[in-house]
């Protein structure tokens, strides 16, 4: 996209699963950083809301980032390899959005945001290998 004058279907679906991962993701950190919050006065979901209902929103944003992230995948390659090759990142993710709802604390909001990076490392790095191959 940097190199031409338009940005390409493609382009726009990758920006996309960022944009809607990142509120999942944001939450997961705020929790993970909630005194520094309510020290400063920011209003952030878990300062409002609490750390459970917190775990409640995240997980739900998450599935929504999941499933997007799997069609996109989908879409993008259309190939029963690629469904496979998510399996592993998918079920790390859904352990971190389940252990953060089941067990709201911030330990386990910080470990809920390290496996988001980690699950939208593998992906994008699953769609860039495939669609090299």
């Amino acid at each position: 996209a940097a190199r031409l004058d338009t940005i390409p279907l493609e382009g726009w679906l990758l920006g996309g699963l960022v944009f809607i991962w990142t509120p999942s993701h944001t939450w997961a950190l705020s929790t993970k950083n909630i005194e520094d919050y309510k020290r400063a006065k920011i209003p952030m979901l878990p300062v409002r809301l609490g750390i459970e209902k917190t775990g409640l929103i995240t997980l739900i944003a998450g599935l929504i980032t999941l499933v997007y992230g799997t069609l996109l995948s989908v879409y993008l390659i259309n190939n029963t390899l690629v469904l496979l090759a998510l399996i592993l990142p998918h079920l790390i993710f859904v352990y971190g959005l389940v252990n953060f709802k089941i067990n709201p604390s911030i330990e386990s909001a910080a470990r809920c945001f390290r496996l988001h990076n980690v699950w939208l490392a593998a992906v994008f790095g699953i769609i860039v290998l495939f669609l090299w191959v």
